[in-house]
């Protein structure tokens, strides 16, 4: 099923937002990790409710 434009609109304008966050977490250690992701679910979930 091909994904409707406004969708990819969307996931487009999420990348430069999740992407410093994702650096984080790869360049974090391993306890600092939870937290990271933990940040990065609720920066996503910020994104995806307004979106809708």
């Amino acid at each position: 099923m091909p994904v409707a434009r406004k969708e990819v609109v969307r996931m487009k304008r999420m990348v430069p937002v999740l992407a410093p966050e994702l650096y984080a977490v790869m360049e974090c250690t391993k306890d600092e990790l939870t937290r990271q992701l933990e940040k990065l679910e609720r920066t996503v979930r910020r994104i995806r409710i307004p979106a809708k």
